[in-house]
């Protein structure tokens, strides 16, 4: 249900209809309900709509924003642009996706999980009192969501 509650549904009548909708192609086919069903019979509708988020993605993303290269968001390089350009990343990772911190850690290079959770509550901080970091972190959020 988790992947309908986040649809891009317009409103509680269309969330209403792809519950429906299920029920009946799951009956009809005479199978349960599970996530890749409910992603096919609700493909013609979701259509394109729905763009998996994953590390990799947010990693691409933040390297070209920022104009790195995707092995600098992996790298133990202590660069400034570079450290807080990683620390965006981490942040947005453990935000936008299901990801534990040591799984985020490993594809950041094997970092350790304490680390991971130190750069996402450093940025966590900072967005209380900063409004720029705010602003590019809504600009690679519509990057990655569009």
């Amino acid at each position: 249900y988790y992947f309908l509650a986040s649809s891009d549904t317009r409103n509680i009548r269309e969330l209403e209809g792809m519950l429906i909708r299920l029920g009946a192609f799951s009956s009809l086919q005479n199978i349960p309900i599970t996530l890749s069903m409910a992603k096919e019979s609700l493909k013609d509708i979701l259509g394109d709509r729905r763009k998996e988020i994953t590390i990799e993605l947010i990693q691409k993303t933040v390297a070209d924003f920022f104009d790195l290269k995707l092995t600098d968001m992996k790298s133990e390089k202590r660069l400034k642009n570079l450290v807080n350009a990683r620390q965006i990343a981490i942040w947005l990772c453990r935000e936008m996706t299901k990801c534990s911190y040591p799984d985020i850690g490993l594809k950041f290079g094997g970092k350790d999980h304490s680390t991971v959770i130190h750069s996402y509550k450093k940025i966590e901080k900072a967005l209380l009192s900063d409004t720029k970091l705010s602003k590019i972190i809504d600009e690679i959020r519509h990057i990655l969501l569009k």
